[in-house]
């Protein structure tokens, strides 16, 4: 399910959001999946501060993430007090509490019947989780589109390579030529460098075919959507922890 507007899935964004809590030294997540059970919301993302200023860090880290996402944000409860911090976005439903609330609240056993969303499931299935959407035939045609851009991608880089050697070899340069000849030299070697990266991405993700596992997040072990490889088949990661992660390169850019 998607929140109107919204360009991340319900599963997406309790992915990322936990991954955000976790980074604030959260303890404890468990996601819960209670769609099935209850219409109002499709998870409940449940985690552990330490103390009261800890829980509304927690919950302030997760404001801000869902205000950077442009995310919709319901409600607030419980950041005064700092014991047990509820945010309502939605579809999935954040409780940030102190330990002993959270045992004493339990809404764990509560909602027993939820399955559990797993955050770094690496097995194939686990009782909440999705199977992998690939079949054999899938896994051949992705391989030979890697392959493909892996060729054509080599050949570029080749290119790039002769034409930065080839700069100003005639010798009959001025200084405003010298300028503009290093400008371009440096931007066909910037432009190597990126083909560099997109080479490795290919390898690794050719690398993953031969473990077996391609087509699952290399940082939480959910599978990547067949969507998102058919616009990229050399994507590590799903949209919950790639978006995490380019989040976190923006703070260190910022810093």
């Amino acid at each position: 399910m998607k929140t109107e507007g919204s360009d991340i899935s319900a599963k997406d964004k309790v992915l990322f959001l936990a991954h955000v809590a976790i980074d604030k030294k959260a303890t404890a997540p468990v996601i819960l999946e209670i769609g099935q059970i209850n219409p109002f919301a499709d998870f409940f993302l449940i985690l552990n501060g330490r103390s009261d200023r800890h829980v509304q860090a927690i919950s302030e880290a997760i404001h801000k993430a869902l205000k950077d996402l442009k995310e919709e944000i319901l409600g607030m409860e419980g950041y005064e007090e700092g014991r047990w911090v509820l945010i309502d976005c939605g579809e999935v439903i954040v409780h940030v509490f102190q330990e002993t609330i959270r045992e004493y609240y339990d809404l764990e056993g509560l909602w027993i019947d939820a399955p559990r969303l797993n955050l770094n499931r690496n097995e194939e299935e686990k009782p909440g989780g999705k199977t992998l959407q690939i079949t054999r035939n899938d896994l051949d045609q992705f391989k030979k589109r890697l392959l493909e851009e892996r060729m054509v991608i080599i050949k570029e880089m080749d290119k790039f390579i002769e034409d930065a050697n080839t700069f100003g070899k005639d010798g009959t340069m001025d200084i405003g030529d010298e300028a503009s000849e290093l400008s371009s030299r440096q931007l066909l070697l910037s432009l190597s460098e990126s083909e560099r990266k997109k080479l490795l991405e290919i390898d690794r993700a050719l690398e993953r075919i031969v473990e077996g596992t391609y087509g699952r997040c290399a940082e939480c072990g959910e599978p990547i959507s067949h969507k998102r490889l058919e616009v990229k088949p050399s994507a590590l990661y799903c949209v919950a922890c790639k978006t995490h992660r380019e989040t976190l390169e923006k703070k260190e850019l910022n810093q």
